[in-house]
């Protein structure tokens, strides 16, 4: 009875890795169409960092325990609640430097986007600070 159950629960992991590759392929078209349409990934940063953003954005810690900047991309950024934040635009972006983030319950792309490697200040716009 055990042996049943365990080849039930891999066939049903490899499964989920195929609909997770197939949705992924999905979310960078949609991702790659909307750069081709000319948005633009922003990016919010807490105000007390308003001076490094001129020396570029690096990758920081999250509860993930990686490094990672996280941005989105047609759609309102992240704010967290009764915190002031610098809402930057990155410009002069490649698809080989950014790639969709699948999020929520559901786990599908909701223009949310994730960088590789930092991004360098000549790539930053500063749009303003935002509550």
């Amino acid at each position: 009875m055990r042996y049943k159950i365990e080849k039930i629960k891999k066939f049903t992991q490899e499964e989920l890795r195929e609909s997770m590759e197939d949705a992924m392929e999905d979310a960078r078209e949609q991702m790659e169409h909307q750069l081709e349409e000319g948005f633009l990934p922003e990016i919010t940063v807490p105000l007390k960092y308003k001076e490094a953003i001129s020396k570029g954005i690096t990758k920081t810690s999250c509860w993930l325990g990686e490094g990672v900047i996280t941005g989105t991309l047609v759609r309102k950024p992240y704010l967290p609640a009764g915190e002031k934040r610098i809402l930057v635009r990155i410009k002069n972006i490649s698809v080989k430097q950014i790639k969709p983030k699948l999020t929520g319950p559901e786990r599908k792309y909701q223009n949310v986007v994730t960088f590789y490697g930092p991004i360098s200040s000549q790539n930053i716009e500063i749009i303003g600070e935002i509550e």
